[in-house]
């Protein structure tokens, strides 16, 4: 069992009286008020990195939109045998970031990078982080609440 911190965090930031943010994956929505998605097919990212946002200033979500990243497929991704054509891998317009190598030939890191949006980080530092964009986009609204 995971220890619950969001709320004892969100308490502590909420008696500084100065902005705040958190940051968790889709799964922990149970413990965030009213968090806002924020998707990496928004900001032309070849990622589905879903990620909640949690602010006391308002900042408005963004809308999934999926079915560019299908439109040219420039991964071939390992995903095991039996799961496809029998090759063991499909070609796909979304990378993959998260642990393992997952793209065929190699070159896995380039790939996460580029995905991402990210050039100065190790793979595994990057199968972790959030996208640069997101960062920009909550603290865009940030700056203009707090102009």
């Amino acid at each position: 069992m995971w220890p619950l911190l969001i709320g004892p965090i969100r308490d502590r930031l909420e008696t500084t009286g100065k902005p705040y943010v958190i940051e968790n994956v889709e799964d922990a929505a149970w413990d965030m008020k009213d968090p806002i998605r924020l998707c990496g097919s928004s900001f032309g990212l070849r990622v589905r990195r879903h990620r909640l946002f949690e602010t006391n200033f308002p900042v408005s979500g963004t809308l999934c939109d999926h079915a560019w990243q299908d439109l040219h497929k420039p991964y071939r991704l390992y995903v095991g045998k039996g799961r496809t054509d029998g090759l063991g891998y499909r070609e796909s317009g979304v990378q993959q970031v998260f642990g393992g190598n997952h793209n065929v030939g190699g070159r896995s890191h380039y790939f996460k990078s580029v995905a991402m949006g990210i050039d100065w980080m190790s793979e595994d530092d990057l199968n972790e982080a959030i996208p640069p964009a997101y960062t920009a986009y909550v603290g865009r609204d940030l700056l203009w609440s707090i102009s």
